[in-house]
């Protein structure tokens, strides 16, 4: 599950801007542009258009500060972003999370095994403390090596999924 879930939440994406030194609250503002963008990478990596973006002012535009967003996908949904800023005037989505993608990655995952009940699918994410699942989530999309409860918790909905989701 884990390639998989790489690659998806990865979202690996990178924006540079032009302005003389500039300062948190360009940073901010061009986080909001970078997710909204309709032909961006955001866009292409997973699959939604966003709106309403709303990033927090970064507390610094040292390279290597990190920031989150929100934004609202072309369904309603709202997801949460995570910015790091990695040049003077760059940024990389370094993780985007809603529970709907997490329940893609198993869905996509359980397909090699058969056909998959998505409605059950559902049942067993529902089974889980929804920030643990997205701490998780997070932590294999970002993480080379998740942690030990995070590679834990993804194992253990691959095995409840695939033994009762998979006919």
């Amino acid at each position: 599950m884990k390639r998989t879930l790489i690659a998806i939440a990865g979202i690996a994406a990178i924006a540079g801007f032009a302005a003389c030194s500039p300062d948190s609250t360009d940073f901010k503002s061009e986080g909001e542009d970078f997710l909204e963008d309709t032909d961006g990478d955001v866009a292409s990596g997973t699959g939604f258009t966003f709106s309403d973006a709303d990033c927090e002012k970064p507390s610094s535009t040292d390279e290597g500060t990190t920031y989150d967003c929100t934004a609202t996908d072309d369904e309603g949904d709202v997801w949460d972003f995570s910015i790091e800023i990695t040049g003077e005037r760059e940024l990389t989505v370094i993780s985007g999370y809603h529970p709907k993608l997490l329940k893609q990655v198993v869905v996509d995952e359980l397909q090699a095994l058969g056909t998959v009940d998505e409605a059950c699918v559902d049942d067993v994410l529902a089974g889980f403390d929804e920030q643990e699942l997205k701490d998780a989530f997070i932590d294999g999309s970002v993480n080379a090596a998740p942690s030990d409860e995070s590679a834990a918790l993804l194992q253990e909905i691959g095995s409840q999924a695939s033994a009762s989701c998979v006919a």
